[in-house]
């Protein structure tokens, strides 16, 4: 009972696949059986099984004016270019793969993999055209208020941002003397993509920046991150805001600080 042996000679095989450099796929159609047999016999023989990297990429400088086989590819990909799924068909599609891994997911990377994926990255990066391209790309979408909006609390969630020692003098005093004032310099709250430390709670249209001496001074790479600058961003969304130097909350007596704060 069950399906007959394949009588096929794993000499020819090897040869095919280790002296020709032939894929499995392209042996098992030669032999008329299937590429999975072809995988199996070679591990079976204890044979390294070759990577799709280790084959020439037969498109290679070819185009859809030069090759026909590629224009003719081109041309079946296209078939649903501009086409849109409908929503039952989205819910239809992901019910189907609930459950389901990739599968990538949870597969250890080796060493050799992972310095591979560097260098591919790092040759990637060092061309200027591409170089360009990715950062043109990311201009035009951080340049979409809503993606901005969108993306970089989540951003800043990732990074697990904790408050600074400044910022934490502040919650102390805040706790202290029972300030209407909440800390959300972790992106709970945003104007305009931008993320200020402390928001009033009291129904005031208000909010307190914390300003690193040399990340809001010198070293500001935008006008968005200097005093002047954030001051207009949010006043322009009828915001006050306050700005507390870093020089000035390690200096400053505790009266003065909650003065500026407007809490005397």
């Amino acid at each position: 009972m069950g399906r007959p042996p394949i009588k096929t000679d794993d000499t020819l095989i090897i040869k095919m696949y280790c002296e020709d450099k032939l894929p499995s796929k392209q042996i098992g159609d030669r032999l008329d059986i299937s590429w999975a047999t072809i995988i199996r016999r070679l591990k079976k023989n204890k044979i390294a099984i070759h990577s799709s990297s280790d084959y020439p990429i037969w498109n290679k400088g070819l185009t859809v004016d030069t090759d026909e086989r590629v224009a003719t590819y081109s041309s079946k990909s296209k078939r649903n270019e501009g086409h849109h799924h409908t929503l039952s068909a989205k819910a239809k599609m992901s019910l189907a793969r609930k459950g389901q891994n990739t599968w990538s997911k949870g597969r250890p990377l080796t060493l050799a993999h992972k310095n591979k994926i560097g260098e591919t990255s790092k040759k990637h990066w060092e061309d200027s055209t591409y170089r360009q391209k990715v950062m043109a790309s990311m201009k035009k979408k951080w340049a979409d208020p809503e993606y901005k909006n969108r993306v970089r609390p989540l951003m800043l969630k990732g990074n697990c941002k904790k408050p600074t020692k400044p910022e934490r003098k502040i919650i102390d005093l805040i706790i202290k003397h029972s300030l209407p004032l909440r800390y959300c310099g972790n992106g709970s709250f945003m104007i305009e993509g931008i993320n200020p430390d402390f928001v009033n709670i009291n129904g005031k249209k208000e909010v307190v920046e914390v300003f690193g001496d040399y990340w809001h001074g010198k070293g500001a790479r935008k006008w968005e991150e200097t005093e002047e600058g954030r001051k207009a961003v949010f006043a322009s969304y009828g915001f006050n805001c306050i700005v507390l130097w870093e020089k000035e909350i390690n200096t400053l007596p505790e009266p003065e600080i909650l003065r500026r704060l407007g809490y005397e």
